[in-house]
C-alpha cells in the first residue's frame, strides 16, 4: 500500500512539472483548429504533395469504387482510373506529385471487405497523376490480400501488408 501511495504521489509530481515546463524553442505554440470542410471525401483520402488537392476514392457515375482528385473544397474534380476495371479504392500519393497508389480488386476471383482495408483479394496499382492506364505491381493468387500501402517519404519504395491465406494446404500466412 504504501509503495502504491509513493508511486502515485510521484507520478503525479512528474505530471505536474511536465505541464510547467514551456514548450521547447523550435516547438509550435500554434494550436491545431478543427474545422468541418464543405465537400465530403469519405474514408481514406490524401493530400497530394502540392497542399491544395485531395486524391481520394467515390463512385462512379455506375456505382464502381474509382480513384478522383479534387480540390478541398470539391472543385476541379477528376477521376483517375474511371473506365478501368474497380473497385479502386485506398489512393496515396506519392510525394513526386506523379503516381497515385491504390488497391484493386481487377482479376480476383475470391474477395472478402474492401479494396485496402484488409479481407481477400487486393492488388497494388500505381496511376499516373496525368492519366492513363494503371500498372500492376502486384498479381497474386485468389486467396490472398495486398493492403495498407504507402509510399517511403522519398516515394522511390512501397511497403505494405501482404497476406496470403492458402486455405487449400493451410500453408497461408502474413507478410
Amino acid at each position: 500500500m504504501k509503495r502504491n501511495l509513493v508511486a502515485f504521489v510521484l507520478a503525479a509530481a512528474l505530471v505536474a512539472v511536465a505541464a510547467a515546463v514551456p514548450m521547447s524553442a523550435g516547438a509550435s505554440e500554434r494550436a491545431f483548429v478543427v474545422k468541418t470542410n464543405s465537400y465530403t471525401f469519405g474514408q481514406a483520402p490524401d493530400w497530394m504533395p502540392d497542399g491544395i488537392h485531395v486524391v481520394h476514392h467515390a463512385p462512379d457515375p455506375a456505382g464502381t469504387n474509382q480513384i478522383w482528385i479534387a480540390k478541398l473544397d470539391g472543385s476541379q474534380s477528376r477521376c483517375l482510373t474511371c473506365g478501368q476495371p474497380g473497385p479502386n479504392m485506398v489512393p496515396s500519393a506519392r510525394r513526386q506529385g506523379d503516381v497515385i497508389l491504390f488497391h484493386s480488386w481487377r482479376g480476383t476471383n475470391i474477395t472478402l471487405g474492401a479494396p485496402g482495408f484488409g479481407g481477400l483479394g487486393s492488388d497494388l496499382y500505381v496511376v499516373p497523376v496525368a492519366g492513363g492506364p494503371a500498372v500492376a505491381l502486384t498479381a497474386d493468387h485468389d486467396g490472398y490480400d495486398n493492403y495498407h500501402a504507402y509510399f517511403s517519404p522519398d516515394g522511390n519504395r512501397i511497403v505494405w501488408t501482404h497476406l496470403d491465406w492458402n486455405f487449400v494446404t493451410g500453408s497461408g500466412r502474413g507478410y
